[in-house]
């Protein structure tokens, strides 16, 4: 992620720099009157009427895509003109064969406009839009939200390279160093990552597998744990349930003898019964209702 950052960053910071130094090649190819004419319609479409805005549009796309052809533009400069002319009409051929195209034929780009039906002379019928109508009593846009946003998308970038070249000299030189230091820093960034994965590969790779390892054995531990705890409490209440079943069935038995003596015999020893058979009954009751220890 941070690597991504820094390339990003490394990327925007080379854009501005070769932004800032074409103007001077369309001086000496004598363009500049290009350059100067593109900015004065981007200053117009940042505050215009909707209407006025598509009405600029086929304008800054066909003297965009003849600044993209003139000479000494670096390839980064002319990638960003491109992704920023699909911004403003998605139908503009912003093909490789197209921009580099510089015989004698129409540069007029093949946008919605110019391919729809020829409108009639004079009047409104000239316009290449259509004049916005209430219905239901609401105002209905000439662009859709959506659309505007992406138009104003592409005329910010657009503007971005036209403009940078007009910053101080002293800014200028800044981003020159910005620029350096992120490459510094994302030459930086490769021979670390280079030296990491030379190092500290194989070790990292033996870490993974001991922790591997260890999870194996703790998972078999626990589950050892888990079978030696529940055959313990298997047994336990097993143990104590047959000795509350011992104590139940002898309790009966006494209480029968009892009955068959005090039946039977016509003599009752009132001794045997309160050192035998009141001693058992309590013992039973206390084994009955002693704690587990």
């Amino acid at each position: 992620m941070y690597s991504d950052n820094v390339q990003k960053m490394n990327e925007l910071a080379q854009l501005l720099t070769s932004a800032s130094s074409f103007p001077k090649e369309l001086e000496i190819q004598g363009k500049y009157d290009l350059l100067e004419g593109l900015r004065v319609t981007s200053e117009k479409m940042r505050s215009c009427s909707q209407t006025k805005l598509l009405k600029l549009i086929p304008k800054v796309i066909r003297n965009t895509i003849k600044l993209c052809r003139c000479n000494g533009v670096d390839s980064n400069v002319v990638n960003e003109l491109k992704e920023s002319l699909l911004l403003l009409d998605p139908k503009t051929d912003v093909s490789d064969e197209f921009m580099s195209t510089s015989d004698g034929r129409s540069t007029r780009p093949q946008t919605a406009n110019t391919t729809a039906s020829p409108q009639p002379r004079g009047g409104s019928g000239a316009a290449t839009t259509s004049i916005p109508k209430k219905k239901g009593g609401s105002f209905v846009p000439l662009i859709l939200p959506e659309r505007l946003v992406q138009i104003r998308e592409g005329q910010r970038r657009i503007a971005s390279i036209l403009f940078v070249s007009m910053l101080p000299s002293n800014m200028i030189e800044v981003m020159k160093r910005i620029q350096t230091a992120m490459e510094d820093q994302m030459n930086a960034n490769e021979l670390v990552d280079t030296v990491i994965q030379d190092e500290c590969h194989y070790p990292i790779i033996c870490r993974k597998q001991e922790q591997e390892i260890l999870l194996s054995q703790t998972r078999i531990a626990l589950r050892t744990q888990n079978d030696t705890i529940r055959e313990g409490g298997i047994k336990y209440f097993q143990f104590f349930t047959k000795l509350r079943y011992v104590g139940d069935t002898s309790l009966i038995v006494c209480w029968f003898l009892l009955v068959f003596l005090l039946v039977t015999c016509k003599t009752f020893n009132l001794t045997f019964l309160i050192f035998f058979l009141f001693p058992f009954f309590s013992s039973v009751n206390y084994l009955k209702t002693t704690p587990p220890k």
